[in-house]
């Protein structure tokens, strides 16, 4: 087993997604897409080490200009700025592990969101997932 990990940073539920290379039906290499703690994200990377090619981290804070959101009100753009901040920060943390640990990562820009029904009809997944899951798992098919 070759796996590729996807990793969509989030404070509270990161999406997680591993992609089977070895399995012969390309549409049907996902092992698991689902959203996972901080610290099961470390466990489940520690424990699969070995079989890891790569992760693939979103990467948001590679983006020069953050601020794109057109939400009126200073407040709520406030509260808005902070936690996008404490997403990149899981990220980074996430890259530092992968770095402690010996695994192989990259860091990726993100490019846009997919829709539930075209990662399906991409995918073959039959799973429920949210927009998080998604984006960690476009990170490895490379969309």
């Amino acid at each position: 087993m070759r796996l590729l990990i996807g990793l969509d940073p989030d404070v509270k539920q990161s999406g997680f997604a591993a992609y089977d290379l070895d399995r012969k039906d390309v549409r049907n290499r996902f092992v698991e897409i689902r959203s996972l703690s901080f610290y099961d994200v470390e466990i489940w990377l520690k424990v699969s080490k070995r079989y890891i090619e790569c992760v693939y981290i979103s990467a948001g804070w590679l983006i020069k200009k953050t601020n794109w959101h057109g939400i009126k009100g200073i407040g709520v753009r406030e509260k808005v700025a902070m936690q996008i901040g404490r997403n990149h920060q899981v990220g980074i943390l996430l890259a530092e592990f992968c770095e402690r640990e010996g695994i192989p990562y990259k860091l990726i820009k993100p490019t846009g969101k997919v829709s539930d029904e075209y990662f399906k009809s991409l995918c073959d997944w039959t799973g429920k997932t949210n927009q998080d899951e998604r984006d960690a798992a476009m990170l490895v098919v490379g969309m």
